[in-house]
């Protein structure tokens, strides 16, 4: 599972680059911003949601040390969390989405560990 997560993380952080670099993320924050005069759909609900997740629990460079992933986990992911056999799935978790290993997760780490849960729940309910 953790091959996945790095796989995706690689996939991602492309992706995430070649938004930026178009410029799309920029028209993105105007396009939730519009879209909140009107009412937004489930989707952009839930990006709004996953991006004021992050920053409640970021510390002042934006970024989710062990203790402020815990936390986020704990109130955000408590089944998640709870479900884990492994004591040290905190310090896992960021060692593994660390791209530029500095003990710490910024919100692009984030949203690859996001999406790679995403993905194995998506997985784990076709088989049910």
């Amino acid at each position: 599972m953790l091959g996945v997560y790095k796989f995706l993380t690689k996939v991602l952080r492309n992706l995430i680059a070649k938004l930026i670099k178009h410029s799309v993320a920029r028209s993105c924050s105007a396009a939730l911003s519009a879209t909140m005069a009107s009412s937004p759909t489930d989707l952009e609900n839930c990006l709004d949601t996953l991006i004021n997740v992050f920053h409640r629990y970021a510390d002042k460079e934006k970024t989710l040390d062990k203790k402020d992933l815990r936390k986020l986990l704990e109130n955000e992911l408590p089944t998640f969390l709870h479900a884990q056999q492994d004591p040290k799935i905190v310090e896992n978790i960021i060692q593994d989405m660390d791209q530029n290993k500095d003990q710490k997760m910024n919100f692009e780490e984030f949203v690859s560990f996001i999406a790679g849960l995403s993905i194995r729940c998506e997985q784990q309910m076709k088989k049910q």
